[in-house]
């Protein structure tokens, strides 16, 4: 975990993947299958795992600052179950 973030290998992973995925502009967005595609390829992680973890950081009431803007069903308080990855 990194001290100055708060944030571990994975969540690092997935966020600089967004960012070079987006091209460094804001609001475009990305789909989920190529990110996992590129944390995979990066760290050798599976993408059930990474996905997961995908999911919890567009969760806001999972994380204090929600780092990513999810489109589709991430679940809700309710029904915590997310959509399956495609």
């Amino acid at each position: 975990m990194s001290d100055r973030s708060g944030c571990g290998l994975v969540e690092l992973a997935v966020l600089e993947n967004l960012e070079l995925l987006a091209s460094g502009r804001p609001g475009r967005h990305v789909k989920t299958s190529r990110v996992l595609a590129e944390v995979d390829k990066g760290l050798g992680l599976g993408p059930r795992y990474g996905y997961q973890v995908l999911v919890d950081l567009a969760r806001p009431w999972s994380v204090a600052l929600r780092l990513v803007s999810g489109h589709g069903n991430f679940g809700d308080r309710m029904f915590p179950e997310p959509a399956g990855a495609r």
